[in-house]
This record gives C-alpha cells, sequence and structure tokens, in this order.
C-alpha cells in the first residue's frame, strides 16, 4: 500500500506541474490573467511541495527503504525535474507577462537617482 501510495505522490505532482505549466502557456498567451494564474500558482505550487514531502516518508517504513535504489533514483528526479521545470516556467512567466519585476527594477533605479 505504502508502494501504490507514494507513486501516486509523484503521479499526481507531476500532473500538477503539467497543469501549471499549461496555465504558464495561456499567461503567455493572453488568454489568462496573470493575477489569475498566480492564484492558482502559489496554492498548486504549495500542494506539489507536500506531496514531495508524503513521498519521502511513505517510501521509509521503519528505517528501511520500500524502494530498490534505482526507483527510488529515478522517481525523486523526475519530481525534481518537474519541480525546476515549473520553477523557471514561472519566473520567466512573471519576468515577461507581469511588471512585478518591472516594479522592483524602476523602484531600485529611483532609490539611487539614477
Amino acid at each position: 500500500m505504502r508502494k501504490i501510495l507514494s507513486v501516486s505522490c509523484i503521479t499526481v505532482s507531476v500532473i500538477i506541474c503539467t497543469f501549471l505549466d499549461y496555465i504558464a502557456y495561456r499567461v503567455s498567451q493572453y488568454s489568462t490573467d496573470s493575477k489569475l494564474a498566480m492564484l492558482i500558482f502559489i496554492p498548486s505550487f504549495i500542494v506539489i511541495l507536500w506531496l514531495g514531502t508524503f513521498y519521502d516518508q511513505l517510501s521509509v517504513k521503519d528505517g528501511r527503504a520500500i524502494f530498490r535504489k534505482r526507483a527510488r533514483i529515478t522517481l525523486r528526479t523526475v519530481y525534481t525535474v518537474s519541480l525546476l521545470m515549473v520553477c523557471v516556467i514561472w519566473l520567466w512567466v512573471i519576468y515577461e507577462y507581469t511588471y512585478f519585476f518591472g516594479n522592483i527594477i524602476g523602484s531600485i533605479k529611483e532609490l539611487f537617482g539614477n
């Protein structure tokens, strides 16, 4: 049962990451408002992090791993790569399609008088 639940945690997190990448694509095509997309992104990202923690807790029982080393490394790599891709894509979307970083850079320039 622990194996099924731990694999389910990774699978659901990859599905949520794919959904968040789709939302980022819609923001880049101007078909979704960036504020709404951020309201979707923040709780979804928290759920992804929780699922990673659940996977870590479920994959060990009584101090012993329930998967072989190769399977653990593969599952953790899939989770980490999907999480990093979401972070990179969303940082790019925030930088390109919202004025958040522009406002920060503009206020820093005003602060130093340039």
